[in-house]
């Protein structure tokens, strides 16, 4: 008798933690979808663009690109550090020739209407890979007096700068900005292969593989 009361008591503690809250078996596993832990962090680098174009006179080098849709938050890339590594093949002279990133948006009714450049010390001379520094976008150049980075740019270029005239080196869509005179036909066309990489604030800049063997200081040619 007693053992049957034992065998009954045992039945009633089993089916009873089948019907608690959690109990039973694979009481312990995480509900199909949930996350295992803490949310994954955002990537504290983001490659915005890998375009390879040439650079002619009658057309900008427009990359195809891809942005964060806010620039601060959830990393903030406003107050980190932009890189650009160019890649120059088939340039016909060795003119210097100042390269910047330059990022546009529009405000409804006029195109290009906010703009900001990071600066125009980055220079390209011969064929080879170079590796520029751009610092942080924050204290870029901005026309009309800011750059709302909580929002995604509507364009983002590469511009080509004569470095004496500080003139585009074009002669086609850029009106009093284009290259004066005739000698822009003997220093292009020629092909460019860029890439353009934002790093958040505080983080440190994790190469791609087509960037190893740079040296560690950026803003050199490799």
């Amino acid at each position: 008798m007693r053992t049957l009361w034992r065998v009954c008591l045992a039945l009633v503690l089993a089916v009873g933690g089948l019907l608690l809250p959690g109990g039973g078996a694979g009481a312990a596993e995480a509900a199909p979808g949930s996350p295992a832990g803490a949310e994954a962090a955002a990537p504290a680098q983001a490659q915005i663009f890998s375009h390879t174009a040439q650079i002619r006179t009658d057309r900008h080098f427009r990359p195809v690109f891809t942005q964060p849709a806010n620039w601060v938050a959830p990393v903030n890339f406003r107050d980190g550090q932009a890189y650009l590594r160019l890649a120059v093949s088939g340039k016909p002279t060795t003119k210097a020739l100042n390269m910047q990133v330059c990022m546009w948006r529009h405000n409804g009714l006029q195109k290009f209407f906010w703009e900001t450049c990071s600066d125009l010390g980055k220079t390209i001379t011969t064929n080879g890979t170079y590796y520029f520094s751009l610092g942080s976008p924050g204290r870029w150049w901005k026309k009309v007096g800011g750059w709302d980075f909580t929002k995604a740019a509507s364009d983002i270029r590469v511009m080509v700068i004569d470095p004496v005239t500080k003139k585009l080196v074009q002669t086609q869509q850029c009106g009093a900005n284009c290259y004066p005179g005739t000698g822009i036909f003997a220093h292009l066309p020629f092909t460019v292969s860029a890439e353009f990489i934002v790093v958040g604030a505080g983080a440190t800049l994790t190469p791609p593989a087509s960037w190893q063997g740079c040296p560690q200081a950026i803003s050199t040619r490799c």
